[in-house]
């Protein structure tokens, strides 16, 4: 309903909240719809603490808030709450191995930023967990407050299905 139409966007021109790791490579912006998106791969050994300290102090530091839900999957705890999951991703012709930690942060002002960091690496192949995907989303507070209400609405007619 908000995320259509990507856009190349200038760093300079993104919030404050989507933060850059000095040893990021490939960094990439990108504006879809009302939400600002930021992506790079970063070089640090499983389970990446240095790196996801490094982002969870900075947003402290700036009035960010850390939630125990997932912004989109609020039925879900954060992996602040539960720590790292582990997956496969079979849909391409070689199976890997994803490893994901997913955090949402809240501003005063109804703002969010979600941080999605993952590893991957081949089912039948060696476990190289040195590459970090961090990919970090920037949501206003009127999307963000749209999504809680399309959530909620969705959950309310599931029960009432149900009840049937």
């Amino acid at each position: 309903f908000v995320l259509t139409g990507f856009t190349r966007a200038l760093a300079s021109e993104h919030p404050s909240a989507l933060l850059v790791y000095p040893r990021a490579t490939n960094v990439q912006y990108r504006k879809v719809g009302e939400a600002d998106r930021v992506s790079y791969r970063v070089r640090a050994q499983f389970p990446a603490s240095g790196v996801i300290g490094w982002i969870s102090y900075r947003l402290d530091q700036e009035g960010w808030g850390a939630s125990t839900h997932d912004l989109l999957n609020p039925d879900l705890p954060s992996s602040e709450v539960g720590g790292w999951e582990r997956a496969i991703d079979a849909t391409t012709p070689t199976e890997f191995w994803v490893r994901g930690w997913v955090g949402t942060w809240k501003d005063k002002a109804g703002n969010a930023v979600r941080y999605s960091f993952s590893s991957r690496y081949p089912k039948n192949g060696p476990a190289d967990l040195t590459n970090l995907h961090v990919m970090a989303e920037y949501f206003p507070a009127r999307v963000v407050k749209l999504q809680e209400e399309a959530i909620k609405e969705f959950n309310e007619q599931q029960k009432q299905r149900r009840s049937k």
